[in-house]
């Protein structure tokens, strides 16, 4: 169970080859509409905070909305590796747009 607010949850496959499924949550909201998301290995027994992500990203600047959607992309750098794409929703200058990759532990 994620203790926390999200805007998207996502399973990313087995990014850390240990027979247990990972997956990555993002908040949209988060200080003042930045955006932020975090990756979590499994397995995952009990309630889950942002305390113990294995990684986190977070946008750049308030209303970019980074995490607004995430989307799973394959191991796009080969087994052993979760890549996912996110993007913002009110981003004014130009669209936020990224593609990021779990390495192999």
């Amino acid at each position: 169970m994620f203790l926390g607010t999200a805007s998207s949850l996502i399973g990313v496959g087995d990014a850390n080859l240990d027979g247990s499924g990972d997956f990555v949550v993002s908040d949209a909201g988060w200080n003042d509409d930045t955006g932020k998301m975090w990756a979590y290995l499994g397995p995952v027994d009990g309630a889950t905070t942002v305390d113990d992500a294995y990684a986190s990203w977070q946008g750049e600047y308030p209303g970019s909305t980074f995490g607004f959607r995430i989307s799973a992309a394959g191991s796009a750098a080969g087994p052993g590796t979760a890549s996912f794409l996110t993007g913002g929703l009110h981003d004014e200058s130009a669209p936020v747009t990224a593609v990021f990759v779990l390495p192999v532990l």
